[in-house]
């Protein structure tokens, strides 16, 4: 039998002490620790954020690392890069929202289109029914772009606008039309249709494709293009998205209360826009209005006023056409 001095049994007791209090440490850590978030927990619980309190969809265009870092704190980097990536598959359509991801390309060429692949298909283009129009527009209004109208109070902006859903409605191209200001001119709309049809049974089916919508304020607006509008364009095959005008609702809702806010929301109208457009391939038409060129550095081309909403409006237009009031008269030979 060993013989073991005092000392020897002291030690032993104090390895003992040690080691059973590392492993109650160890359990009380383990207890503590919060367990970390699954990429579905994460997706879940941020997608009811962006739904409820931020009222927007959880597309890419919405969510970064560094969002998704900061509202799941409670989880780790790889969950974190593979919610991000769920997101981006889902908003390039290949995500199915049942049984996960579905078809995802191993080749990353097959989410780009080469310039050959571009210049065979071709750009859509709306026929204004007008050639002057066309002539400006080079073919007409082109789909998967944004038209902004602008001019002077009176120069015509708004009946551009009618023109345009009246003549896509008599093409038989279904056509939504988003009011901001005053009541919708219903009856000019009807004058013009009635030009252009024959029977009864043809204004009846043009004026059902034209969708109109008042909005009321730009939270309003903001919930329509988020929410309403694109069920509506996949249901009805929707060519033509008209706003009548985004200035309105910038300018006159009080709730606005600073430069930066409506900076912001600027930004999140013309983002949805130009994803609508190349989304559902679409020609969206918005009108704008101007404001006093007094000591503007830019160039105005000779005019007293410019268009409003500022330089970063401009980032999400792809062609503007200036009206204005004239002396000349267009008419058929």
């Amino acid at each position: 039998m060993d013989e073991f001095s005092d000392e020897d049994l002291l030690s032993q007791d104090n390895t003992t002490t040690s080691v059973i209090n590392d492993s109650r440490t160890s359990f009380a850590d383990s207890k503590s620790r919060p367990r970390l978030l699954t990429r579905a927990e994460i997706l879940d619980a941020y997608e009811e954020k962006l739904e409820f309190k931020d009222d927007k969809e959880m597309v890419i265009e919405n969510v970064s690392r560094v969002g998704l870092a900061k509202f799941a704190r409670h989880a780790c980097k790889q969950s974190i890069d593979s919610a991000l990536n769920t997101v981006a598959w889902k908003t390039l359509g290949y995500l199915n929202d049942e049984n996960g991801l579905k078809e995802v390309p191993d080749n990353p060429e097959i989410l780009f289109s080469s310039a050959s692949d571009i210049l065979k298909s071709g750009i859509e283009k709306l026929d204004m029914d007008c050639p002057l129009f066309n002539q400006v527009l080079n073919g007409g209004m082109k789909c998967g772009t944004v038209t902004e109208i602008t001019g002077e109070s009176g120069s015509g902006k708004s009946q551009v606008c009618l023109h345009a859903a009246s003549v896509q409605a008599v093409q038989g191209n279904p056509v939504i039309f988003l009011q901001t200001e005053s009541s919708f001119p219903l009856s000019r709309l009807s004058q013009i249709i009635l030009e252009r049809s024959e029977t009864e049974e043809e204004i009846n089916e043009t004026m059902n494709r034209i969708f109109i919508k008042k909005i009321q304020s730009y939270s309003h607006m903001l919930s329509v293009l988020n929410k309403d509008i694109e069920a509506l364009i996949k249901d009805r095959g929707v060519k033509l998205l008209i706003i009548d005008s985004i200035t309105a609702i910038i300018r006159g809702d009080k709730d606005i209360e600073d430069v930066g806010e409506r900076t912001e929301i600027l930004h999140s109208v013309g983002s949805k826009l130009q994803v609508l457009c190349n989304k559902y391939k679409i020609s969206v038409v918005v009108v704008n209005q101007v404001s006093s060129a007094i000591d503007y550095p830019g160039h105005t081309y000779g005019r007293k006023v410019i268009p409003s909403l500022g330089p970063m409006w401009t980032t999400f237009i792809n062609t503007r056409l200036f009206v204005s009031k004239t002396d000349f008269k267009v008419s058929k030979e």
